[in-house]
């Protein structure tokens, strides 16, 4: 993503809404200043539907299940806020990520800030809360600005973050699954991570610099038993990445079941 100069604010609104159409990110336009969410009416019924949701750090699971319930029941949204941040080169290279992600990844899930206050964390549902996607990734806030305030370095984390959330989106709607929900809920995230490496890997070179600011970052996520050790994850993560760049034509199916032969579970 592009460096943000300190001219550019970092965004502040309560909640983004984007939408991936046809693999591809667009930012929405929306007449009115203000959007709800509410169950998209072409999503499965709760009786033929199980609901699977993933947060990228331990305490999430309180706003996944306002989520769930607000989606279920189709009551008025988790929230209301704009379709942009108020930086638009920050919107627009991030769109070129999210973009990038769907395609490597080939899931096309919904998007959207919200306001996770002083709990950072983000979030992968296969809920679709937008027409023509495939579930939803949702990205908090104060997680974003603790990252961007980092400076250019702080970038990686944001791709890294989001690589993770849309790895969780293909676990969800892949075959894959099947062998996830079989086991420990920390391998569904180390595969995750791993997952995020190899997107990472398949990228620009990066500067040693900005590898271990990403290195950093994920040593500070970790430490839980639902998500992995600290030295888990940092693992996960550094394995994807070295696959990527070893084998750099691999796809995205043939590298999760890398990841779960990685975790030995194939």
């Amino acid at each position: 993503m592009e460096d943000n100069s300190a001219s550019d604010s970092v965004p502040t609104c309560e909640y983004l809404g984007s939408r991936i159409r046809r693999l591809s990110l667009k930012c929405v336009a929306i007449a009115a200043p203000t959007i709800a969410l509410s169950a998209h009416a072409n999503s499965p019924s709760q009786s033929k539907f199980r609901f699977r949701g993933c947060c990228l750090l331990e305490g999430g699971q309180a706003f996944i299940t306002k989520l769930r319930i607000a989606g279920f029941l189709g009551l008025p949204g988790i929230a209301s806020g704009f379709d942009r941040s108020g930086n638009d080169r920050f919107d627009r290279s991030l769109g070129a990520v999210l973009a990038d992600l769907s395609v490597k990844f080939q899931v096309r899930p919904g998007f959207f800030y919200f306001n996770d206050a002083n709990a950072p964390n983000a979030f992968a549902v296969n809920f679709s809360l937008y027409p023509a996607t495939q579930g939803t990734v949702g990205f908090g806030l104060t997680m974003l600005n603790n990252a961007l305030r980092l400076g250019p370095e702080g970038d990686m984390i944001v791709m890294g973050i989001c690589a993770h959330e849309f790895a969780h989106i293909h676990q969800m709607y892949s075959s894959i699954q099947t062998t996830l929900s079989r086991v420990h809920p920390k391998y569904q995230e180390l595969h995750a991570d791993f997952l995020a490496g190899y997107f990472v890997g398949l990228g620009r070179v990066y500067s040693p610099k900005e590898l271990i600011t990403l290195g950093r970052a994920w040593e500070q996520i970790g430490g839980s038993a639902s998500h992995g050790s600290s030295d888990e994850r940092l693992s996960a993560i550094e394995e994807g990445y070295k696959l990527a760049r070893e084998r750099s034509n691999i796809g995205i199916a043939q590298a999760a079941l890398r990841g779960l032969r990685y975790l030995s579970l194939s």
